[in-house]
């Protein structure tokens, strides 16, 4: 987040980091994909989502991308922006989200919840920081090893669509 952003205020974003360290996940099938199968499997992940939340939370939906997910190959990163709709609320919000993949897993930047006049910034905040990470020499992407290395029990587009999320035991 920028130095200058206040916390409290209404407005206020930041980007969350996570890593994932569940084995190594496979990009071969991204590309191949379309835009109307990952659309439909993400949204498909997304009601199960919602209906598994707590009760009292509201229930959401994925209306479409606004910026489709894409892969770098050359820097084994996606990035993407999410529209979404939450039941009871007038406005849709944006979820940004980009992905550096790397021997054991990935890290994951995202903003949630933001007001679509700041995709551009969205975008290019997570995209940014998926861009300049690096994984140490030997933990690239690159450097995987078929014959050591674990592999995730999904691949990219089950990470990208959440239907590896949809399908973990709660």
């Amino acid at each position: 987040m920028h130095e200058r952003v206040d916390l409290t205020a209404k407005d206020a974003w930041h980007v969350d980091v996570d890593r994932l360290a569940e084995g190594f996940i496979s990009d071969d099938t991204f590309a191949s994909q379309s835009r109307e199968t990952l659309l439909a499997a993400a949204k498909q992940a997304t009601r199960t989502l919602s209906d598994q939340q707590d009760a009292g939370e509201p229930a959401y939906s994925l209306v479409g991308y606004p910026e489709l997910p894409r892969l770098d190959p050359a820097g084994h990163s996606v990035a993407w922006v999410a529209e979404i709709a939450y039941d009871g609320k007038p406005q849709h919000v944006l979820d940004c989200t980009a992905i550096k993949l790397g021997r054991d897993g990935a890290l994951v930047y995202s903003i949630s919840e933001i007001d679509p006049s700041r995709r551009e910034l969205c975008l290019r905040s997570v995209r940014l920081l998926a861009g300049r990470s690096a994984f140490e020499r030997g933990q690239t992407y690159a450097d995987r090893s078929r014959l050591l290395d674990k592999k995730a029990g999904y691949d990219l587009v089950g990470l990208v669509t959440g239907t590896w999320a949809a399908t973990q035991p709660q």
